[in-house]
């Protein structure tokens, strides 16, 4: 009221009389009074709830988190790993994320192989794969190192060369043929030379060749020899055995290759040890293996019309391969076709003595 006075022109306060000159006398006779505390704890609250709307309004305002550009929305969500167990602080382990997370790998100190050493691994394991292969596929190669048979005989038989017919089913070479060299044929039989000596070394077993005789043919001729031995029980280091086909000048472009000899050249390295003839009338085809059985072979139809040609009375073949073709054609050349299943059948047949231990 003084202050609006003073503003109107009054020079005196009504209240007290002072003759003031203007509102600045007046301010300071009569100052304002100071803000009771209840005002100013009023004032402080409405700060607060400001600053309070002011927070709420813009946290509710703020835009959402936008995924960053290489987030795929179907990719799984990040499980984070389980905080250690604390022994001392006993903090528990989350049982949701310990589910979700694969088992630990178990630690090695040898740091993990790149790519080239998987790949060079992995060429090994081919390698070793096929020459496994190549093995248990070889079931006709003997052992290269001798074996010594318990109580095998080792006692000294004299020198013998045993002649056994082979029944040929392929041709002469093409080269030969335009020098005009035997023309052999399928069925034809060529006899051939099987020498045995006694080694009295121990040194052997030395098994010969000639030029004839193709790869399949030597690796069949081997191991018709250590059956042989097996078989009569005799020790396969005094052997030394030379197969040999013996031609004239035209027949020198035959090769002989093939198991199917294997039977009579067993028969015929067993006859030697044991001193037992083979009959002249009977021939036979056959493969043999080290546990003295006589395998299948092919070509029968033809050996049969080589055997006719050479006068022979008996043919001998694998258990299973007497045919209705085949026994036909028996009766009709007047000859005997018998099958045998080991090699001590086809010998007794062979020789009309029994396979036995040689003394």
């Amino acid at each position: 009221m003084c202050r609006r006075e003073v503003k109107a022109g009054v020079d005196a306060c009504p209240s007290c009389g002072a003759i003031l000159e203007n509102a600045k006398a007046w301010q300071i006779y009569h100052p304002e009074p100071a803000p009771s505390s209840s005002h100013a704890r009023t004032i402080a609250l409405s700060g607060v709830l400001v600053i309070i709307l002011c927070v709420a309004y813009l946290g509710w305002e703020q835009p959402p988190k936008q995924a960053p550009e290489n987030f795929s929305a179907a990719s799984p969500p990040v499980v984070a790993p389980p905080a250690e167990r604390s022994a001392s602080l006993g903090s528990p382990v989350d049982p949701i994320q310990q589910e979700a997370l694969p088992p630990d790998p178990p630690e090695s100190d040898a740091p993990p192989p790149n790519k080239t050493e998987m790949l060079s691994q992995q060429v090994k394991d081919k390698e070793l794969e096929s020459k496994l292969a190549s093995v248990s596929q070889d079931v006709r190669r003997p052992p290269k190192a001798p074996i010594e048979t318990p109580a095998a005989s080792s006692k000294f038989f004299p020198d013998i060369t045993r002649q056994v017919p082979v029944i040929l089913t392929n041709d002469t070479t093409g080269s030969m043929k335009q020098m005009g060299f035997y023309l052999a044929k399928k069925g034809d039989i060529v006899l051939v030379d099987i020498e045995v000596h006694h080694v009295p070394e121990a040194v052997g077993p030395k098994i010969i060749a000639d030029q004839h005789f193709k790869a399949t043919s030597v690796e069949t001729f081997e191991t018709a020899v250590y059956a042989a031995a097996h078989a009569v029980r005799y020790d396969v280091r005094h052997l030394r055995v030379h197969l040999e086909l013996k031609t004239t000048m035209l027949q020198s472009g035959v090769a002989i290759d093939g198991p199917s000899a294997g039977l009579g050249w067993a028969i015929a390295v067993a006859s030697a040890i044991l001193g037992d003839s083979i009959r002249p009338d009977v021939c036979f085809s056959g493969t043999i293996n080290l546990n003295f059985e006589v395998g299948p072979v092919g070509g029968l139809e033809d050996k049969i019309n080589g055997c006719r040609q050479m006068k022979y009375q008996e043919l001998i073949v694998p258990a299973g391969q007497r045919t209705m073709d085949l026994a036909l054609k028996g009766m009709g050349y007047d000859m005997k076709i018998t099958e045998v299943r080991a090699l001590a059948d086809a010998y007794q047949v062979a020789t009309g003595q029994p396979l036995r231990s040689a003394p």
